[in-house]
């Protein structure tokens, strides 16, 4: 697969499996989601998620991000090659995930799928929870249906 550098845990599988911890995580902290979303919800959902994700990225001297065109935070606007791959996903809903290797970095690219506790706070723009509304007065990150893409995640490899 070529030559992976930085901590020993660059292989395709380990970053393959840490995606999938990732995704789980997700979806086991958005189940637990009912009832009107707070900004507690927030902080016992998605903010565990981006946290455990970050340290193992950082951990790996990996780039791990999640981007979507309909986003929420601005810097999570999707960058051209995150663009291709989005296009990609939305061309082939049976498409899970993909490689994509240039010549200085490789990016490994996993499909997010909207789920029915993510509608609280990505289902009807109008219904989102006040904090979002305030703390993300132009935000992108809604109207979504349930088995729809709302993004992907995204793990840049260094291959310098």
């Amino acid at each position: 697969m070529g030559l992976w550098l930085g901590a020993s845990n660059n292989r395709p599988s380990d970053v393959e499996s840490f995606v999938e911890e990732i995704n789980t995580l997700r979806k086991n902290l958005a189940q637990g989601v009912s009832g009107e979303a707070t900004a507690d919800t927030f902080a016992a959902v998605c903010k565990p998620v981006g946290m455990k994700a970050k340290m193992i990225a950082t951990e790996n001297e990996w780039i791990f991000r999640q981007v979507s065109h309909k986003y929420r935070n601005p810097a999570n606007k999707p960058s051209s090659a995150e663009s291709a791959a989005l296009l990609r996903f939305e061309q082939d809903e049976t498409l899970l995930s993909f490689w994509d290797k240039g010549n200085s970095r490789t990016n490994y690219y996993r499909r997010i799928t909207v789920q029915q506790s993510c509608l609280t706070c990505h289902g009807d723009q109008e219904a989102r929870p006040d904090f979002i509304k305030e703390k993300y007065p132009n935000d992108l990150a809604h109207s979504f249906q349930i088995g729809e893409l709302r993004g992907i995640f995204s793990i840049t490899l260094s291959t310098d």
